[in-house]
């Protein structure tokens, strides 16, 4: 019985620890993959894993700086940092963060990325990524883990007021499956309440 008690207390031990190493990274300064385009996003969609570019946040922020905004780099388009969120993601066996950043163009047009980083103890990495749709049509109003699930919710461009805003939110829960977020059932459609 001694023998058990030690082995569960030295596998709480490891598990403990595993669970904080994601909370350890500093997620400020960190590679995540990036694809720069300048098209507007519409829709919310996630994106692939493998094979694209990638940048490294410095303080939380990367500045694009080419072309035209050489000598004003306050003027060029720039991916920054919002929020980390940290829970547990059911189908991943340590705890997540899900980094929430705003890509500002330059000029009017945002839009979010989401960056789920995860993975196996002492080797933390982004497992998924999704981008949404720019400010109305799509655009990113919330994401959280809510009873292991991944929920995010965005303006529905159906009841939009104006580019900017809408008057509705769709709600969609994901669920890590067999190595990527799968739909659960079916969008949430609502009224804003504000």
């Amino acid at each position: 019985m001694a023998g058990r008690c030690s082995l569960v207390i030295a596998l709480s031990a490891i598990a403990f620890g595993a669970a904080d190493s994601v909370r350890d990274l500093n997620l400020n300064n960190f590679s995540y993959p990036f694809v720069e385009k300048y098209a507007i996003p519409s829709t919310v969609h996630w994106m692939p894993i493998a094979g694209k570019g990638s940048v490294v946040l410095k303080n939380g922020s990367h500045a694009f700086i080419s072309g035209g905004c050489l000598d004003t780099p306050s003027g060029c388009p720039l991916l920054k940092l919002d929020s980390i969120h940290y829970g547990e993601l059911d189908g991943m066996p340590l705890t997540s963060a899900v980094v929430v950043m705003t890509f500002h163009t330059g000029g009017t047009a945002t839009w979010r990325y989401v960056y789920i980083v995860g993975g196996i103890a002492g080797a933390p990495k982004v497992m998924a990524w999704l981008e949404a749709g720019s400010r109305a049509d799509e655009g990113l109003r919330d994401v959280s883990i809510d009873r292991g699930d991944l929920k995010v919710t965005v303006n529905d461009p159906a009841k939009r007021q104006g580019d900017c805003c809408s008057s509705g939110t769709i709600t969609t829960r994901y669920r890590w499956q067999d190595g990527s977020f799968h739909q659960l059932g079916q969008p949430i459609l609502s009224d804003d309440p504000r």
